[in-house]
């Protein structure tokens, strides 16, 4: 019993600590790069989004961060493509 209480007390810790990490991701996402202001420029658009997936560095449980990812494979992949094209 006394370790099923210590588990409860340890888990919501680290529930609460993520908890305040997540409220961190729109001061983050307002203070970061626009991807619109990159309009069609691949290197600006990766950047961007590598930058504001970082915001979700601490908070894998926001549901946007997945999505945050997928655009950095997205944007980040079209100039990997072009890098491994040979001249």
């Amino acid at each position: 019993m006394k370790y099923s209480i210590a588990l409860f007390l340890l888990s919501a810790v680290g529930v609460t600590a993520q908890a305040a990490n997540c409220g961190e991701v729109d001061a983050c996402l307002k203070a970061g790069p626009s991807p619109a202001a990159c309009y069609d420029n691949e290197r600006c658009l990766c950047g961007t989004h590598k930058e504001i997936n970082l915001c979700y560095l601490h908070c894998d449980s926001d549901p946007k961060a997945k999505s945050a990812q997928a655009d950095v494979d997205k944007y980040c992949s079209v100039l990997r493509k072009r890098r491994s094209k040979p001249l």
